[in-house]
């Protein structure tokens, strides 16, 4: 589908062959899963001794230890039942690869690629490597390390054909899938079940759920690729912004720093850039400066941020251009992510209008596809937060800070993932785990202020839907890339 300049895949996300399941069949599912999900709520209820209304004791904190083992358990296991998702013979912009009659996964067509440079990683520094993926060279050089280590003792313990592509990197570069997506429920998990009471570890669990069985994990949890960085990115920039609204204002140094991190870190995908202005922005709203002199210095800060990420870039630039002579970034050059609205300009303010008002909409429309339920159940939390009459603030120092977080990521993605141009429901659901952030922390606001049997139905419904929603997520057929 050509819109613009912009190419809309109408196949991703999309079911193609229909639905595994018509008739009463989704209803009586549904049912049968929201009675287990009271049966297994009324098991916390019977541990529990009686609270009264409002804020639940605050359980003990559990070890980061066994919250990562956890996390990586827990990725391990979704990963293995997307095994089980129905195949179809031409998956779009991927390979089948079959296990078995009843198992297999699409490699995505990019993956061979990156399975080789993984193996001679030097090619990007070779003249006529434009075609090549120039701008990730931090995942091709991680990519090579994991394989250098992990390889021999693939090779040797039988395990590099397991899976069905017997190549020295593969397992390699699912490892690495498997750590970022580890890291970021990790992570996810900290964000919400740190908010303090016992409400926040079942809304933690309950939230974590959807951000493992979705479309991006499904589909590219087993192929070298980069959008699994799209749960860890958002997750990262919330803890940033969260312990700049918690302490005390970050030194130029310390800014720096984290520019240079998130400089570095962009090599391996370009995602967080979509948390740099957020981090910008968190420095200036913990700051408030009220005079010129203090307007200064937070300028300078923001400064130290940008030139900390430039950096980077700059350097690896300067290094291809010294080596191969060129220097090709894809996404301005041939997608044109960010400079469609000069391209426009350049025609005339009417086209730059027209231009806007469609993109506006297909950002819109693909923005919806890939958060609708979320964006729905955050409507609905306001919705009950206002009827109980909560503060738009919370009092919680460490809900506040998480709550101005989430908000600053959540603005400067919106602003970038419009203005980036390129409309797929894969870069949309980057704003996916910001807001399953708000909703685990809404909810837990809610539940604090509700009564026991009220509460109690709440989290068996929402635990039965979890359940239903993995079992949608693994049956359905796509996305496969």
């Amino acid at each position: 589908m050509e819109y613009g300049s912009v190419r809309v895949c109408p196949k991703w996300g999309i079911c193609e062959k229909g639905p595994l399941f018509t008739g009463w069949t989704p209803l009586v599912i549904t049912i049968l899963l929201w009675a287990a999900g009271i049966g297994i709520l009324a098991f916390f209820r019977a541990a529990s001794r009686p609270a009264e209304l409002g804020m639940p004791a605050r359980p003990r904190r559990l070890g980061n230890g066994i919250v990562w083992l956890f996390c990586a358990l827990s990725a391990v296991a979704v990963a293995h039942l997307f095994l089980l998702s129905p195949p179809i013979p031409r998956p779009f912009w991927a390979y089948p690869i079959r296990l078995s009659s009843h198992l297999g996964f699409p490699l995505n067509w990019d993956s061979p690629l990156f399975m080789d440079l993984a193996l001679s990683p030097g090619r990007l520094l070779q003249p006529g490597s434009v075609s090549l993926p120039q701008n990730r060279p931090l995942y091709v050089w991680t990519t090579a390390a994991l394989t250098w280590i992990l390889a021999p003792l693939a090779r040797a313990t039988g395990l590099e054909g397991l899976y069905g592509v017997a190549h020295p990197a593969f397992l390699p570069g699912i490892v690495l899938n498997w750590l970022i997506l580890s890291l970021a429920l990790f992570l996810f998990w900290r964000l919400i079940s740190d908010l303090g009471g016992a409400c926040a570890r079942y809304s933690a669990f309950l939230c974590a759920i959807p951000f493992l069985a979705n479309d991006i994990v499904k589909a590219f949890v087993w192929t070298l690729h980069q959008q699994i960085f799209n749960l860890l990115v958002p997750v990262l920039g919330m803890w940033v912004c969260r312990s700049i609204f918690k302490g005390a204002p970050f030194s130029e140094r310390t800014t720096l720093l984290v520019g240079l991190g998130l400089g570095v870190s962009s090599l391996a995908y370009e995602s967080f850039v979509f948390i740099l202005p957020a981090v910008a922005l968190a420095l200036v709203l913990h700051a408030r400066p009220t005079s010129v002199r203090e307007w200064w210095r937070q300028g300078l800060r923001v400064g130290s941020l940008g030139l900390g990420f430039a950096l980077p870039h700059l350097s690896w630039m300067a290094v291809i251009l010294m080596r191969t002579g060129a220097f090709h970034r894809a996404p301005f050059e041939t997608d044109r992510d960010f400079v469609w609205l000069i391209d426009s300009l350049r025609v005339g303010p009417g086209e730059a209008a027209t231009r806007t008002f469609s993109y506006l909409v297909l950002f819109l429309r693909t923005t919806w596809a890939a958060c609708g339920p979320l964006i729905a159940l955050a409507v609905v939390l306001v919705f009950a937060r206002c009827t109980l009459g909560l503060p738009w603030s919370p009092a919680s120092p460490i809900r506040g800070a998480t709550q101005r977080a989430a908000g600053c990521v959540l603005f400067s993605a919106l602003v970038l993932l419009f203005f980036m141009g390129q409309y797929l429901e894969r870069y949309s659901f980057f704003l996916g785990p910001v807001l399953l952030v708000l909703c685990g922390l809404w909810l837990t606001e809610v539940m604090e202020m509700s009564r026991r049997v009220v509460r109690l139905a709440t989290y068996g419904a929402l635990a039965a839907a979890d359940v239903l929603w993995l079992f949608f997520q693994v049956a359905k057929y796509g996305p496969y890339s």
